[in-house]
């Protein structure tokens, strides 16, 4: 399993960007994961964070968001302090954009979102 491992205010790149481990991490946490356990390599909440960021970055499909992950790799690994040298495969992308409840992950980003 993995985990994003920064400190509130911990300095990530060069820029000074600071990273609450209380933010929006955590709120990903609380998603429940629809995926069977066997095989897992990557948390509910890392999958989501990355499909977050590749959001904003324009990917808008399981194979864009992987192939936008997977040009910033090394990056996203060191800053996100991932512990795993490698980010998820497409197919986990698909498998947790395919949650059963979305309203569950609408209620923590609505929570998210109500706490900034």
């Amino acid at each position: 399993m993995d985990s994003i491992m920064l400190q509130a205010n911990e300095d990530c790149t060069e820029g000074r960007l600071v990273f609450d481990i209380q933010s929006l991490y955590a709120y990903l946490e609380r998603v429940t994961d629809p995926r069977k356990p066997k095989g897992i390599r990557h948390r509910i909440a890392t999958v989501l964070l990355l499909i977050l960021l590749a959001k904003l970055g324009g990917q808008d499909n399981p194979a864009g968001i992987w192939e936008w992950v997977k040009h910033r790799e090394e990056g996203l690994i060191r800053l996100l302090k991932l512990p795993r040298k490698q980010v998820p495969h497409h197919c986990s992308y698909r498998r947790v954009l395919q949650i059963r409840e979305p309203e569950e992950f609408e209620r923590v980003m609505g929570e998210y979102q109500r706490s900034r």
